[in-house]
């Protein structure tokens, strides 16, 4: 597909720009032959426009060819993403409905004790939620992409609304054992935005930093107005990050090693919470050391 694009691509970059040297060579000529009728001069500015003209066939395709290489460049860029996109939903969603009718097979081979359906009705719930949540997630990632729909937006509280989100997780909190300070200034901080698309970014990024916490560890969560900018920090003391991994951390479906943490998810929480940070004229940065923690940031526009 690319490669057909490339070359009529080319060959229309070459036809364009072979065309406006002509014109120029022509109107060169033109504006210069009466002046130089009888002139020696006419002959050699004869020679050096047919020179140019004649080296430019040479030159031209080549032009052409990176002219369309750049063109197409982002465009095999996003058709790769969306690619590799529609591959891992689909690997995704694949997992729990083959774990789903894996059970159901093993089930209906012979009769078992009730303990077992019981069992087994538990353990496909848990996977239809799994699914359910993914799908959902995808629906959100879809909607806070698409430009096209509008934002419904007031002035939102940053501070109650961080507070709110913090209450939530108190009892998670409490379960691992995780200190979570925060660091709030007395007076409200606004911002313009949709509170309940700011509340899954809040909600998607402490729940990431409780993540990646050992037991014992501390999390901060921080609100300040600099200049024209609200900033909200998420900062924890977990596993931390590579530079590669920091690049990567936003793709949808990206999840880091593993081998360094127990915590698994959908790997769509960062991405949702990047685009729709985005979809706020906002910023949504991380900063990150192995084995001494992550700090994600929110930068949003404060009201004029």
């Amino acid at each position: 597909m690319f490669r057909q694009a490339m070359v009529k691509l080319t060959i229309t970059y070459s036809v364009l720009i072979t065309g406006l040297l002509w014109l120029f060579s022509g109107a060169v000529y033109y504006a210069l032959e009466g002046s130089l009728a009888g002139d020696p001069t006419a002959e050699r500015l004869h020679l050096v426009l047919a020179l140019l003209n004649g080296g430019s066939l040479l030159i031209i395709p080549l032009v052409g060819w990176f002219l369309a290489s750049e063109t197409l460049k982002p465009i095999k860029k996003a058709h790769e993403q969306q690619r590799r996109f529609i591959s891992d939903a689909s690997h995704e969603l694949r997992t729990p409905l083959a774990i789903l009718r894996t059970d159901i097979d093993v089930a209906l081979k012979k009769n078992r004790s009730v303990e077992y359906y019981h069992s087994l009705l538990q353990q496909s719930r848990d996977e239809l939620i799994r699914l359910s949540e993914l799908a959902n997630s995808l629906l959100v990632l879809a909607r806070s992409d698409s430009s096209e729909l509008p934002l419904v937006t007031q002035d939102v509280d940053v501070v109650d609304l961080l507070a709110q989100t913090v209450a939530k997780f108190r009892e998670r909190l409490n379960h691992k054992r995780l200190e979570c300070s925060v660091v709030f200034p007395e007076e409200s901080l606004l911002v313009t935005g949709n509170p309940q698309m700011l509340e899954q970014v809040f909600t998607n990024l402490l729940d990431n930093a409780m993540k990646f916490s050992s037991e014992g560890g501390n999390i901060t969560v921080a609100a300040v107005k600099r200049g024209a900018e609200v900033t909200i920090s998420f900062r924890d003391q977990g596993v931390g990050m590579s530079l590669e991994e920091q690049e990567k951390i936003f793709e949808p479906f990206y999840q880091v090693d593993a081998a360094r943490s127990r915590a698994t998810g959908s790997g769509l929480g960062l991405a949702i919470s990047r685009a729709v940070v985005k979809r706020h004229h906002g910023k949504l940065t991380v900063d990150s050391t192995p084995g001494a923690g992550s700090t994600f940031v929110v930068s949003l526009p404060a009201p004029k």
